[in-house]
């Protein structure tokens, strides 16, 4: 963490990734000790627990049955994930190294991918009336 001065007493701060909600930090100012507590906004798309990063990915009935690839939205980059032929629903799968860097130890945390099966469910109306359409 690094700080700079202003003349009007001010003071620039350079926050390190990987600091948590509530997480207190100590720092010394000239002749002053001064106390910082960080406030992090959730996200809608990751969840966090400590350095470690969970996402949801929904993927069809035919991508988990024949696999394939999905594209995600990565901390720092964007990733590729291979799904294997066969995986069934809640399947996690662990990316080492892709999460938050630690902040009290050397290294990243790690971003596992919970594999959701979609489901697309054709009411039934639509389709007694797609079929009578039809015939």
């Amino acid at each position: 963490m690094q700080f700079l001065f202003n003349s009007l007493n001010e003071i620039g701060i350079v926050i390190i990734s990987g600091v948590e909600d509530g997480q207190t930090v100590r720092m010394q100012v000239g002749q002053k000790e001064v106390f910082i507590t960080f406030r992090v906004e959730k996200s809608d798309y990751f969840r966090r627990e400590g350095p470690d990063i969970h996402t949801d990915a929904f993927i069809s009935l035919s991508q988990a049955a024949l696999g394939g690839a999905i594209r995600l939205q990565g901390i720092y980059e964007d990733l590729t994930v291979d799904i294997p032929k066969g995986t069934p629903s809640h399947t996690r799968i662990r990316l080492n190294g892709k999460g938050l860097r630690k902040v009290n130890a050397y290294g990243f945390g790690d971003h596992y991918i919970h594999v959701l099966l979609l489901f697309v469910f054709i009411p039934i109306v639509l389709l007694t009336f797609f079929c009578l359409l039809t015939t």
